[in-house]
């Protein structure tokens, strides 16, 4: 029985040698490098390529209105305050949620008096 038949993924070298954390870590980095991407640090300068996976996923399921329950799960946290950490909300975002639910932001002076377009 092959492995693939039940369900199990086998990330190897080409030439079949196991890949080792700093190996994959290296590949992620390289990945992010010709992407153009930064990879954000720590306050202690530490970067880190898994995280910021993590908080694009997050970040990029809450905006696409993944409902933070059904976010807190896939990420597998008992916490839905440690869902929050890997959520990061816009400017934008804040004033589309305002207009979506009490019109539009702006707000234009006529004759004194102030009118929500």
């Amino acid at each position: 029985m092959r492995y693939r038949d039940v369900g199990i993924w086998i990330v190897c070298k080409r030439d079949g040698a196991s890949l080792t954390y700093q190996g994959i870590r290296y590949m992620l980095v390289a990945l992010y490098e010709r992407a153009g991407v930064t990879i954000p640090a720590t306050d202690a300068g530490i970067r880190r390529p898994w995280h910021s996976l993590r908080h694009y996923f997050g970040t990029t399921c809450a905006a696409r209105g993944v409902p933070m329950p059904v976010l807190q799960q896939l990420m597998g946290h008992k916490d839905i305050t440690t869902t929050m950490i890997y959520v990061d909300v816009h400017e934008h975002q804040k004033q589309a949620a305002i207009a979506l639910a009490f019109g539009s932001t702006t707000r234009k002076a006529t004759g004194g008096q102030q009118s929500a377009e």
